[in-house]
C-alpha cells in the first residue's frame, strides 16, 4: 500500500507542477499578447504621423518652390516697373497721363 500511495503523491506532486507550469505559461502568453496589441497600435499611429509629416514636407517644398519663383520676378524690371508705378506713381517720360472726371 505504501508503494501505491507514495506513486499517487508522485503523481499529483507531477500533475500539480504541471499545471502551475500551464498556468504561467498562460500569464506570460496573455502579457506578450497585451504587448504585441500596444506595439501594433503605437506602429499605426506612428505610421498615420509619417503620412501627415510626408504631406507637410511636399507642402512646404511647394511653397519654397513658390517663394523661389517670387525671388526671381523681384529681381526682373517688370517687377520694379509695376511697384513704381503702383505704389510711387511714377511713369516714363514720354507716357501722357489721362485722369478722368468724376
Amino acid at each position: 500500500m505504501s508503494i501505491k500511495l507514495k506513486s499517487k503523491s508522485r503523481k499529483k506532486k507531477k500533475n500539480n507542477s504541471l499545471l502551475v507550469l500551464l498556468v504561467i505559461s498562460f500569464i506570460l502568453l496573455a502579457g506578450l499578447g497585451a504587448a504585441i496589441l500596444s506595439l501594433s497600435q503605437k506602429a499605426r499611429t506612428y505610421q498615420q504621423r509619417e503620412q501627415e509629416l510626408e504631406s507637410q514636407i511636399a507642402l512646404e517644398l511647394k511653397k519654397a518652390e513658390t517663394f523661389k519663383e517670387q525671388e526671381k520676378y523681384r529681381q526682373t524690371l517688370k517687377f520694379v516697373e509695376e511697384i513704381a508705378r503702383e505704389r510711387l506713381n511714377l511713369v516714363f517720360p514720354d507716357e501722357i497721363i489721362v485722369i478722368p472726371h468724376e
